[in-house]
Order: C-alpha cells, then sequence, then structure tokens
C-alpha cells in the first residue's frame, strides 16, 4: 500500500475520533445560560428583603401586628368626637347678661312698650327687659356708647341712691335699684306706643278701656280732668284727661 495513503488515512480516523470525544465534553463549552441559583448570572433572584411577607417587620405593606404602623388612634385628636376631651363644648354658652361684656343695645325713642299689668318681669321696652337681669353696669355702658343717654335728676347711683339715666328730652327714663333693672318711666318725648295702642296724650276712657284692672286705692277722673291709676306693677297718671305719665316697675 502507498505510504501517503496510510498516512492520510490515519490522520483521518485520529481527527474522527477527536472530534467525536470533544463533542460530548461539556467542559469545553461556554455556558451563556444563567439559571436561577446563579448569583452571578444577569438575571438574579429578587432579595427576600424586597418581597415583604406577612411576618416582615420591614415591609412597605403594614399590618395590624407591624410596629411601623401608624397608630390611626393617635389622629382621633384631628378628628373630634364625643369622647375627646379636647372637643369644645357645641352647647351655647352661659348667658353673659348681667356683666360688663354685654352688647349694649341702644334703645330708640319710639320703641313699642308691652306692659302686663301683673308682672314687670313679663314687661319690655323695646330690647330691653328684666329677663335680662342686666346689672348697673349695662346703664353705664348705655351712658358711654348710646349718643343722648344722661343721668337723670343727678340720680347716679350708689349707697341710698338709684342709677337712672334718661334720653328722648327725658321722656324715657331706665331706672336701676341695688345693681338690679326696676323701672322704665315714660311721658311727652317718647312716641312709641304700647301694645294695646296707648300712647302719651291718649284719653283717660281709652285708657281704663285698655286697661281696666287698676287698684280700687286709684284716683279716679276728677272734674279738674286729673286722674292717677294704680296698677300692681305700675302706675299711670292724667292731666286735663289725657296720659301725660306712665311708670312701670
Amino acid at each position: 500500500m502507498n505510504r501517503n495513503y496510510v498516512v492520510h488515512f490515519v490522520s483521518l480516523f485520529v481527527a474522527t475520533l477527536v472530534w467525536g470525544c470533544g463533542g460530548d465534553d461539556s467542559d469545553d463549552q461556554t455556558q451563556t445560560t444563567v439559571d436561577a441559583g446563579d448569583v452571578d448570572g444577569n438575571v438574579q433572584d429578587v432579595p427576600d428583603s424586597s418581597k415583604p411577607d406577612g411576618d416582615d417587620i420591614d415591609s412597605t405593606v403594614s399590618d395590624a401586628d407591624d410596629p411601623d404602623t401608624q397608630d390611626q388612634d393617635a389622629l382621633d385628636s384631628n378628628v373630634p368626637d364625643a369622647n375627646d376631651s379636647d372637643v369644645q363644648n357645641q352647647d351655647a354658652p352661659d348667658d353673659t347678661t348681667t356683666d360688663s361684656g354685654t352688647a349694649v343695645v341702644c334703645p330708640s325713642c319710639d320703641e313699642l312698650l308691652t306692659w302686663d299689668t301683673t308682672s314687670f318681669d313679663n314687661s319690655t321696652y323695646g330690647e330691653i327687659s328684666t329677663a335680662n337681669d342686666w346689672g348697673d353696669a349695662y346703664a353705664h355702658k348705655m351712658l358711654d356708647e348710646c349718643p343722648g343717654w344722661s343721668i337723670f335728676e343727678g340720680h347716679a347711683g350708689g349707697i341710698g341712691d338709684t342709677l337712672e339715666i334718661a334720653s328722648c328730652d327725658d321722656g324715657l327714663v331706665l331706672r336701676w335699684a341695688y345693681e338690679s333693672f326696676t323701672s322704665i318711666q315714660l311721658s311727652q318725648g317718647w312716641t312709641g306706643t304700647t301694645n294695646t295702642q296707648i300712647v302719651i296724650g291718649s284719653s283717660y276712657q281709652d285708657f281704663v278701656q285698655a286697661y281696666p284692672d287698676y287698684d280700687s286705692t286709684s284716683t279716679e277722673l276728677t272734674t279738674y280732668g286729673y286722674a292717677f291709676l294704680k296698677y300692681d306693677n305700675g302706675f299711670a297718671t292724667f292731666e286735663d284727661s289725657v296720659l301725660t305719665a306712665l311708670n312701670v316697675y
């Protein structure tokens, strides 16, 4: 057999053996596929710390047992409820009409007088009433803040004296005694009316018809046109058969 032919045949045989053995050698191949357990690969497992579960106290999803969860009860102070001691009492404030901080009402000369001849507490002049229980500090505020009001005939209050203030050319006089509002005096200068349509200048007959329950000790109309009618809480004076003054107390 030709020597060169033998050498060529042997070379092909060896190459075939080498190629066949190398095709099964997994160690000679470079792996490019990264499995789930390969931390050096391009696709890595998500760390447990970023996958919160119910037992992980660092979880970004808070639960009732998570100490990082904000206590919602702490927010109750911003949403008042009936048991919250910081909630302001919504009830109307206590009556402050007896102190000097009360807003002043300035009566005018044409206010309506509602006269209950049996009870001063049920009588009012405009918004002035004994029901307000205004002390004499209120009278001083009226003197300071209401135009046209002044001390009446020197009665400035104090021991042994009443506090009396007047307006409407002295046709409206309000009186205090022992720091309590006690009477209303009306005469010429008052241009209002009573709740029974009586005015200063009304006739004796009209007045008696409107207020017939005067006291038996009253002085009825005389031949000179004078009369003095007394009631449980007031009196009326007449001259020339017409009403000249009305006192309610």
